[in-house]
C-alpha cells in the first residue's frame, strides 16, 4: 500500500504454509486427488477475487468522474467542447493518480500455490553405500523436526503432505483466508487429516521460477543453529543463489524466515527445487558442505535439517 513507501517498509511476498498428515487408514492416492482438487479450486477463486476487485476499482473511479462533473457542471458549461471534455480528463487522471498511491501495489488473491508429498528416506537412500554422513545426519535431523511437530513417522513417512500459497502484501492475508475457507469444503479430505501444523513466512530472496511443475523434488533445508546474525547470513545466503542456479540447472531457490521470529534458531528455511534425482539433490548438499564460508557450511549442513517433498499439484 502507499503506507509502505511512506514509511519506507519494503514489501515482500510473504508464503501461508499447512503441513497435513493422513490417517494411517486413509488412502494416499485419494488424498493426493482431493489436494490437486482443491488447489484448483482455491486459484479459480483467487482469479474471480482479483478480477472482481479490478472491476469495482475501475467502477468507483467512473463514478468519481461522474460525480466531480456534475459538481463542476456549471462551469463546465461552455460552448467550447473541447475545454469540456480537456476537464473531464484531467479530473479522471488526477483520480487514478490519488488512488494509485492510496490503493494497495500489490495485486489481490495468491501470486502462486502447489501441494507436494514428503518423500520417505527409503527412496532417497535406499540401496545407496557412499551417501555421505552429513547427508544423512541432515536427513535425520529432518525426521526429528517433524516428530517435534507432532507428526507420527513410523514406517509411513510420506503420508505427509504441504500445501503452499504466496501472496503479496500482508493485507492480501485475509483475502486468502477467506479462499480457503470458501473453498476447501470437502469433507472427505478434511476427515482424513490426523495432525496438522501451519506456519507463515516473509520470502526473504527468491531465484527462479516459484511456480508448482508438478513432479519436480522440492528439498527444504532448515538451519538448526546459525552462528551469525539473520540478516548477515541472509545475505551470505543471497550470493550463494546465483552461483548454485548456474551450477545444478536448479528450477528455484529461496529463502524464507519466519514471521515475526524474534531468534534465529529456526527461523529461516532455503528451498531448493530440482528435477527428481537423488544424485543431483546431495551434489547440492555436497557443494554446500564445501562452501569457504564457515557460517554458510555449518548453517545448512552440519546444524541443518533436511526434509525432501515432490510437488503433487
Amino acid at each position: 500500500m502507499g503506507i509502505h513507501s511512506e514509511l519506507g517498509i519494503p514489501t515482500k511476498l510473504n508464503s501461508y504454509c499447512v503441513l497435513d498428515q493422513i490417517l494411517p487408514s486413509a488412502n494416499p492416492e485419494e488424498f493426493r486427488s482431493s489436494q490437486r482438487v482443491s488447489l484448483g479450486r482455491i486459484r479459480n477463486e483467487s482469479a474471480l477475487l482479483r478480477e472482481a476487485f479490478q472491476a469495482s476499482l475501475l467502477e468507483t473511479r467512473m463514478k468519481f468522474a461522474q460525480v466531480a462533473k456534475g459538481s463542476l457542471n456549471q462551469f463546465l458549461s461552455t460552448p467550447i467542447k473541447s475545454d469540456n471534455e480537456d476537464v473531464q480528463r484531467i479530473i479522471k487522471d488526477a483520480f487514478e493518480k490519488y488512488s494509485e498511491q492510496i490503493m494497495p501495489a500489490s495485486s489481490v488473491g495468491i501470486e502462486a500455490a502447489w501441494s507436494s508429498q514428503v518423500i520417505a528416506d527409503s527412496m532417497l537412500v535406499g540401496g545407496q553405500t557412499k551417501i555421505s554422513g552429513i547427508i544423512r545426519k541432515m536427513l535425520s535431523a529432518g525426521k526429528r523436526k517433524l516428530k517435534e511437530a507432532g507428526f507420527k513417522l513410523g514406517r509411513n513417512p510420506s503420508n505427509i503432505f504441504e500445501s503452499v500459497y504466496l501472496f503479496d502484501g500482508g493485507w492480501n492475508l485475509d483475502a486468502l483466508e477467506y479462499l480457503l475457507g470458501k473453498s476447501i469444503t470437502d469433507d472427505a479430505r478434511s476427515s482424513a487429516i490426523d495432525c496438522s501444523r501451519s506456519s507463515l513466512y516473509t520470502v526473504v530472496s527468491l531465484v527462479g521460477d516459484p511456480e508448482q511443475k508438478i513432479s519436480l523434488w522440492e528439498a527444504s533445508i532448515i538451519p538448526t543453529r546459525i552462528n551469525t546474525p539473520g540478516a548477515e547470513f541472509v545475505v551470505e545466503i543471497g550470493k550463494t543463489f546465483e552461483t548454485l542456479m548456474k551450477e545444478f540447472n536448479l528450477h528455484h531457490l529461496s529463502l524464507w524466515k519466519k514471521k515475526l521470529s524474534s531468534g534465529e534458531g529456526d527461523a529461516f528455511v532455503v528451498r531448493a527445487r530440482t528435477i527428481p534425482d537423488h544424485k543431483l539433490l546431495f551434489e547440492v548438499v555436497k557443494w554446500l558442505t564445501g562452501s569457504g564460508n564457515e557460517s554458510l557450511r555449518k548453517g545448512l549442513t552440519e546444524n541443518g535439517a533436511l526434509v525432501v517433498k515432490e510437488i503433487i499439484a
